[in-house]
């Protein structure tokens, strides 16, 4: 078609003949006959190729195919093409004739092929039969009608136009035309055509027969490959099917026809080597010649000789055997599959068996060496034994035996720490442990031999203090040799011996020296040795008394001033021993105090120096003997607790006789006057009792496994949850219950439709008793029963088995290779690992593409399997553990907020979610929030039912753009409309507003002036700072300016302070804005907001009066906050007294009728900041009261009415205020926004200039700058207003919603 020619050496090419279809209308003419024409030569050529490839295929092979007999349609070709009688022939023949017509061609045609097979002459019941002729086509017989024949096969140009395209100066047009000549003219029924032919006109059949050999000339030299396309059906839609339809393109085409010819050959052709290979199987002896092999197989009466035959390469085939062979085949096959099928399974299951060997093998070897690591290692390879082996003995013995070496290892560990504290109690305990679970050691022969030597060494020391409290002198020195030779001279006791012993011989030196002087009668000495035993507190000896006497004696002969001095240093022996002796006793009632007894160990030697007497010394140091006996005590009962700490930790529990130890010893502090008062004994008291309970868990679960139901399995297993038990027979009953389990329907709650409205106080009620309980640490998603055991887990993996169980309920980016949770069938395990696939590539940990896609299926997955809703949430909670990935960890709980508002948990699972979502809410930044927010929805969820409700792709897409937050929105007066409604990232501002008019069943027809508006949130310090900025609305008055409104109070000084930013008001969202954009702003700012719901517009002459009571309170408390805070003025004194009275008397049950019960009720409250200083507050009170009377006897609603009706007279009612700053003059001022147009205010809120939205032709902002273009008609040119403010947007929003209105209603 492009005229491109082709090279002479460039003879190897690729051509596409795309050709007509066969054509059958209800009126054919002779387009339809040419295109049959060529269908008709197209099939004789495909039908010849296709016979010439059988014969050449079976001449090859040397196959005699004589009596197959294929269907030709050269009789239809030569009906159309033979000369002279043919059908274009005679319509040749009829344009030359003069006056020739289609009727006289009709007659010719007839005349001349009535006799052909494949013509069919014209009918008589139709106009159109009587002008029409048939021909049988391979396709079927079609009708044509001549009428037009001749005209169309003339095809000439007008005259006119044949001239103009043949002088065409291009050459290719003017080629074309060459063959029209010069004539050409009008055609027709009777009309000439001699002119035509004369000037050597070819008609349009002769162009297309010679155009059509052309063709068939070029495809001869073809290797042709044909492409049958099959419309399945005339509506032109999938997924039907229209039988008939494809039968008769079928047979159009000429395919039954090739089928037919392939049936009467041979249509299954094998060659040598694959028909030895497909049905060598089907006799015994195998055969290497195919000639062979079909004689055998025609022997065994599987190949009839007459429907086969062999050539040279290949077995020619019918039908008929071949389906036979292919059926002998499959059952010869299905022998032989099944014989591979056992030798394999047999082989796999020998390798199983030795594998199993080798691992029970390995095990004992272990247990033999005794080393835990090593057993425990075994038993996990063992989990690829059939059931884990759970069944098996040896298993359960290696468990014990790591039990036992367990409980030998914690025993020699107390036993270790005893020897190396040398403390008695504790190795008396620990051996006695050992004792109990009949244990011999080394360290334990080394504990009992170091009892022995303390019992020897505590023996001595007894010996020791039963001599200093005698103060036998020859016993001490007896006893103080005993204990040396023990090695025991550095204790304390041993150091006191040491002291009285010295003080026991210098006593004696002073008695003997004191008796000596005594007999001498010598009174310096005498009074010598009587002040040494005033200084040892020998006073009362009976050889000091007797001295004295001999001293007095003495003293008679002396003069007086001797007498003196002897009895004056007396006295002042004796002061300076009581003095000493009284200095000791505080020294020890001060160490007792402190329970410092090595300090007292100290003092108790000082005063044995000091010579104090026993019984004063016995009695200073009662109450720290005392102590010391409590200590030995506590010491025994600390050894006790610490012993069964050990039996508490065995996998095999504690029993009765272990306990009764702590509790004889806990018996016996009590005896010796032990309370609760004592820290020690008291801690010693609560494991008592814990243990105590652990014995009655105990006895419940036995029960329980007795009884093996699962209510009651379920209800002792909490219980021993609540202790965190970790013993054998907890792992023992969870087995059965989950076995009793795996039935049960997995418990899922529904919403209903019907269902009774929650009350709020149920719902809080209801909430924290879920929450109450879930705080439980027994309900840490790891404890959950269902969870698989690790042998399950890990059977299969062959490598990192240890690491694989470990990393079963923690993050990892790789897939698991089973269900955390045990699943009733494969087909949902398969879904779970398919939900862990989804978890990943949503969290960007396996590249998967569309993870919003992923993220719906797993929900869809919760929301129609009820019995994977748990899987779910343990996998989500699993890929959270110990995650160091933000962006994975943020994913996560992305997903976590959506499935928490989809589907709940199961019953049995809740309580573990919300466990897991109480332990993160206190984390900062988005995890905190994300756990607060699936904490909210999920406690709804877990009240309400399950909602059913699948997020859109979009609403998953919007994760990424924000997160989900809980949001307060309050009403004007500080009212809660919602607290911490959950607010999901697709949810904007104008959805959020059908909640909000949803929850106040507010009706009136303006609820959709309403707005959501943004508050900062400041405290007093932030306050007190705007209060002083140039850009507060408290701002001293102008002095002279008469005419402005009373002014709020304000400092001399504000004008000295520095260039600032204008404060934020209020600013109204936009309809399309989302919370969560404006929560993540406000975060980043470190700004916190209030988010209150009042009116944002008001329509022009919208202020009726409603009957809807909500909207009427809402309009109410938006006038008086309007009016309280300032931004709507009330200029006369007058009115805002009156204002005041109605707005007390519609808060409040009763008017007060004295001034200080109304200042009781926050009377100033009331009073704007403008006005609050101009009268004192008991003034105001009088003045307020004086309205009493207008407004005690009128109800609520007339009151909020006529309230909403006086302030919306004011010219600043319905605007909403911005605070902004001129660009040149640089001068502050408050601009209002309202139905009106733009306001522009001075601080003082007097207005300077307007303009109405009509005056407006554009307007926009940046992040700091306002600007409007405003056509000023009176200056008439266009005037641009530029303001700073860094709440643009907010007022251009609010401009644009106005101009709206404006506009539709101009």
């Amino acid at each position: 078609g492009s005229g491109e020619k082709v090279s002479a050496s460039n003879t190897s090419i690729i051509g596409v003949l795309d050709i007509f279809g066969f054509e059958s209308f209800d009126w054919n003419s002779f387009e339809q006959l040419c295109i049959n024409y060529c269908n008709e030569k197209l099939q004789f050529h495909f039908n010849n190729h296709i016979f010439q490839l059988e014969q050449d295929e079976y001449q090859a092979e040397g196959i005699d195919v004589s009596q197959i007999q294929f269907k030709d349609n050269q009789p239809t070709l030569d009906l159309f093409e033979k000369k002279p009688n043919g059908i274009f022939a005679t319509i040749e023949e009829e344009m030359q004739v003069p006056k020739g017509s289609d009727g006289g061609f009709l007659k010719k045609i007839t005349k001349k092929q009535e006799n052909h097979d494949n013509f069919i002459k014209p009918g008589v019941k139709t106009n159109y039969e009587r002008n029409s002729f048939s021909v049988i086509h391979y396709a079927g017989a079609v009708m044509y009608n001549v009428e037009g024949f001749l005209e169309k096969n003339r095809d000439s140009l007008v005259k006119d136009l044949n001239e103009l395209v043949s002088s065409s100066k291009i050459p290719f047009v003017s080629n074309l035309f060459k063959s029209q000549g010069g004539g050409g003219g009008k055609g027709g029924k009777g009309g000439k055509s001699r002119g035509a032919t004369r000037a050597g006109k070819k008609s349009l059949g002769g162009k297309f027969k010679a155009q059509l050999e052309l063709l068939m000339t070029k495809l001869n030299k073809t290797e042709p490959h044909f492409i049958r396309c099959v419309k399945p059906n005339d509506e032109k839609a999938g997924g039907i099917f229209t039988s008939e339809m494809v039968l008769a393109q079928l047979r159009y085409a000429g395919l039954l026809e090739v089928c037919r010819i392939r049936q009467i050959g041979y249509p299954i052709r094998k060659d040598f080597r694959d028909f030895m290979f497909r049905y060598g199987v089907l006799i015994e002896n195998p055969q290497k010649d195919a000639k062979k092999l079909c004689m055998a197989l025609e022997n065994k009466g599987l190949l009839p000789h007459s429907e086969y035959q062999v050539g040279k390469n290949k077995v020619f085939l019918r039908n008929a055997p071949f389906n036979d062979l292919e059926a002998g085949r499959e059952v010869a096959v299905k022998k032989q599959a099944i014989l591979l099928q056992r030798m394999g399974r047999g082989f796999v299951a020998r390798q199983h068996y030795r594998r199993y060997k080798k691992l029970l093998a390995d095990l004992d070897a272990a247990v033999k060496k005794r080393e835990i690591e090593a057993i425990e290692q075994a038993l996990i390879d063992c989990g690829d034994l059939p059931h884990q082996g759970i069944h098996l003995e040896q298993l359960k013995n290696a468990r014990k035996v790591v039990e036992r070496l367990e409980e030998e290892r914690r025993v020699t560990k107390l036993i270790e720490g005893a020897i190396e504290k040398r403390d008695f109690n504790a190795l008396k305990s620990s051996v006695q442990a050992a004792e109990q679970i009949k244990f011999d050691s080394p360290v334990v022969k080394k504990a009992k031999d170091l009892i022995e030597v303390i019992v020897l060494e505590r023996k001595a020391i007894d010996d020791l203090k039963a001599a200093m409290g005698l103060r036998d002198l020859a016993a001490i020195t007896t006893a103080l040799k005993t204990v040396t030779s023990l090695g025991l001279g550095h204790k304390k006791e041993a150091q006191q011996a040491e002291v009285l012993r010295a003080k026991l011989e210098e006593e004696d030196r002073i008695i003997r020296n004191l008796q000596k002087s005594a007999e001498e009668k010598d009174l310096e000495s005498l009074t010598e040795y009587l002040n040494a035993a005033t200084d040892a507190g020998l006073e009362n000896h009976e050889a000091v008394v007797a001295a004295k006497a001999v001293q007095e004696e003495c003293l008679l002969q002396a003069d007086e001033a001797k007498q003196a001095e002897i009895r004056a240093e007396e006295e002042k022996k004796k002061a300076e021993f009581k003095a000493k002796i009284d200095g000791i006793k505080e020294e020890i009632a001060a160490a007792v105090s402190a329970e410092d007894m090595d300090k007292l160990a100290d003092l108790k030697s000082k005063a044995i120096e000091a010579g104090m007497n026993k019984d004063e010394l016995d009695e200073a140091l009662g109450e720290a003997e005392k102590m010391e006996e409590n200590k030995e005590i506590l010491n025994q009962i600390a050894a006790a607790m610490d012993t069964m700490k050990q039996f508490a930790a065995s996998k095999g529990g504690i029993n009765e006789a272990e306990v009764k130890a702590l509790s004889d010893a806990v018996e016996g502090g009590r005896g010796a006057g032990l309370d609760g008062g004592i820290k020690e004994f008291q801690t010693a008291c609560d494991f008592l009792e814990k243990m105590e309970h652990q014995l009655e868990i105990q006895k419940e679960l036995q029960e329980a496994m007795d009884e093996g139901t699962f209510e009651a399995l379920r209800e002792a297993l909490e219980a021993a949850g609540d202790l965190e038990l970790d013993i054998d027979l907890v792992v023992e009953a969870r087995d059965m219950m989950k076995d009793k389990g795996k039935d049960r329907p997995v418990s899922i709650r529904k919403q209903e439709e019907d269902a009774e409205e929650i009350d709020e106080d149920e719902f809080e009620r209801r909430r924290k008793q879920n929450l109450l309980m879930a705080k439980n640490e027994r309900f840490n998603f790891k404890k959950f029963y269902k969870i698989r055991s690790n042998g399950d887990y890990v059977k299969g993996i062959y490598f990192n088995k240890k690491k694989a169980a470990e990393s079963k309920l923690v993050y990892q980016k790789t897939i698991i290779p089973k269900s955390l949770l045990n699943l009733k069938t494969k087909e949902l395990n398969k879904m779970a690992i398919g939900i862990n696939k989804s978890i990943l590539g949503y969290c960007g940990e396996q590249p998967m593409q569309f993870p919003a896609t992923l993220a719906q299926d797993i929900l869809i997955k919760g929301l129609e399997q009820n019995e994977l809703v748990d899987e779910v949430y343990i996998q989500l909670c699993k890929h959270l553990s110990n995650n160091r990935k933000p962006e994975s960890v943020g994913r996560a709980w992305q997903l976590l907020c959506m499935a928490v508002g989809t589907f709940p948990p199961s019953g049995d699972f809740e309580h573990y979610l919300l466990n897991f979502l109480i332990e993160h809410i206190s984390v900062p930044g988005l995890v905190g929030n994300y756990a607060r927010y699936s904490l909210r929805r999920l406690e709804g969820m877990l009240i309400r039912g399950a909602s059913g409700f699948v997020p859109t792709i979009d609403e998953i897409l919007a994760y990424k753009e924000r997160p989900p937050v809980l949001s307060t929105i309050e009403l004007v007066d500080g009212t809660h409309l919602t607290e911490d409604l959950p607010i999901p990232p697709d949810l904007n501002v104008a959805r959020v507003l059908e909640i909000c008019t949803h929850f106040l069943n507010l009706e009136d027809s303006r609820k959709d002036s309403f707005g959501i508006f943004v508050q900062d949130d400041e405290d007093d310090e932030e306050e007190g700072e705007l209060a002083a900025s140039a850009y507060s609305a408290m701002r001293v008055p102008d002095p002279l300016d008469d005419d402005a409104p009373p002014p709020l109070p304000g400092g001399d000084d504000v004008a000295a302070v520095g260039p600032q930013p204008p404060p934020r008001t209020p600013r109204p969202l936009r309809s399309k804005d989302y919370i969560g954009d404006v929560v993540v702003q406000m975060t980043r700012q470190h700004r916190k907001t209030t988010f209150v719901f009042k009116r944002k517009i008001f329509k022009p002459n919208d202020d009726d009066k409603s009957s809807d009571p909500v909207y009427s309170r809402l309009m109410y408390l938006q006038a008086a906050d309007e009016v309280i805070s300032g931004n709507v003025t009330v200029e006369k004194e007058a009115d805002l007294i009156l204002l005041t009275a109605i707005a007390i008397a519609a808060d409040s049950e009763e008017f007060p009728s004295k001034e200080e019960d109304l200042l009781e009720a926050s009377l100033t409250e009331y009073i704007p900041l403008a006005w609050r200083n101009k009268k004192t507050d008991a003034n105001w009170a009088r003045a307020v009261i004086s309205q009493r009377g207008k407004v005690i006897r009128k109800t609520n609603e007339h009151l909020e009415s006529l309230y909403v009706s006086m302030v919306s007279k004011y010219p600043l009612w319905g605007q909403c205020f911005f605070y902004v700053r001129k660009e040149i003059e640089g001068s502050d001022m408050i601009c209002g926004i309202s139905n009106e147009g733009i306001h522009f205010y001075s601080l003082k809120r007097k207005e300077w200039q307007k303009y109405k939205y009509g005056e407006l032709e554009r307007w926009g902002g940046s992040s700091t700058q306002f600007w409007v273009l405003v056509n000023d008609k009176s200056r008439k040119k266009k005037v641009r207003v530029a303001l700073y403010t860094s709440q643009a947007r907010d007022m251009s929003n609010l401009i644009l919603d106005y101009a709206k209105i404006a506009k539709s209603s101009a």
